[in-house]
């Protein structure tokens, strides 16, 4: 089965007013880029829980090529809502880490897969780095990310 690329965007991110969530715009990005055949399925999720189980469980049999995380983020961690993915989550005992090992399994050999935060400043600074080698070594895949604050016109 060919490998899949996957997008997963918070669906937390309501609007002020008039104006548009950034989970709005992130659908809106998110069915676009499907069409244009950048990525083959996207999900919006609420919790970590749910982004990690769905990644985990699409495609059944397909191996995962790429996941892309639309979301907010700090120096070391990616934010879904309130909850952090960060290097803690790599831990055993922690709540996403059985997710994790689930996600893992589906990943292409030899680190040839790619996890990518879309996010403001994750891989930033030393906390940023650190997580983005403990990542990269738990995945055994390539990691990449954003270190500063990205904005609005990001692409």
């Amino acid at each position: 089965m060919a490998p899949v690329r996957l997008v997963i965007f918070d669906a937390t991110q309501r609007g002020r007013w008039l104006l548009p969530s950034l989970s709005f715009i992130w659908a809106v990005g998110a069915r676009l880029y499907r069409r244009l055949g950048w990525f083959d399925h996207f999900k919006s999720a609420s919790t970590w829980d749910e982004a990690l189980r769905w990644a985990a469980e699409i495609a059944p049999g397909a191996p995962l090529a790429e996941i892309q995380i639309w979301a907010h983020g700090k120096w070391g961690s990616a934010r879904m809502a309130r909850e952090e993915l960060n290097v803690a989550s790599l831990q055993e005992g922690h709540p996403h880490h059985e997710q994790l090992l689930r996600v893992r399994a589906r990943l292409l050999p030899d680190g040839q897969s790619l996890w990518w935060f879309r996010t403001c400043e994750t891989l930033g600074a030393e906390p940023g780095q650190r997580f983005a080698a403990a990542l990269a070594q738990f995945l055994n895949c390539r990691v990449a990310g954003h270190t500063y604050r990205i904005g609005f016109f990001q692409s």
